[in-house]
């Protein structure tokens, strides 16, 4: 008859699999949070990319729109460019704004997350709101664009 001794073998055996599928048990989730906390920083710089590739656009907008407004002068079109480029400032404010949060995120999440379950739920739901308002917002810059540009295909001549 054989004697095993089950922690000894949920230790030995079972725990490294899970851990290997990315399940972490035990250690009351420090590695669950460590792993949260690399992905959250992960996260945080892909959309500081994004945001970059965003910024880079509304210039290429802005600028665009100068060009436009400088050969093309008519009433009707100054009032509608003049309203996209106020569209325009109000995405740079948007970009400014996520950045600040996200450095906040980041602040939030060099503190140690062990000694104060309360600040990981908060850093949870910041990421949450985070990858809400980024999502939102690329969503709204993109429309922008599109908008901008078949605005200028069917008005120009």
């Amino acid at each position: 008859m054989i004697c095993i001794n089950v922690h000894d073998f949920k230790r030995q055996y079972i725990n490294p699999i899970l851990k290997y599928k990315g399940i972490y048990i035990g250690d009351n989730g420090k590695e669950m949070k460590k792993a949260k906390t690399i992905q959250f920083k992960h996260e945080n710089e892909t959309w500081l990319r994004t945001l970059d590739y965003f910024q880079q656009e509304n210039i290429f907008l802005k600028n665009r729109l100068a060009q436009i407004a400088m050969n093309h002068i008519s009433r009707g079109l100054l009032n509608n460019l003049e309203a996209y480029q106020n569209k325009f400032i109000n995405k740079d404010a948007l970009i400014a704004l996520i950045r600040r949060d996200i450095a906040e995120q980041e602040q939030l999440l060099r503190k140690d997350l062990n000694e104060d379950d309360h600040l990981f739920e908060k850093i949870i739901a910041k990421q949450e709101k985070l990858r809400n308002d980024v999502q939102s917002m690329e969503r709204e810059f993109t429309a922008l664009k599109f908008d901008f540009n078949k605005y200028l295909g069917e008005t120009l001549k």
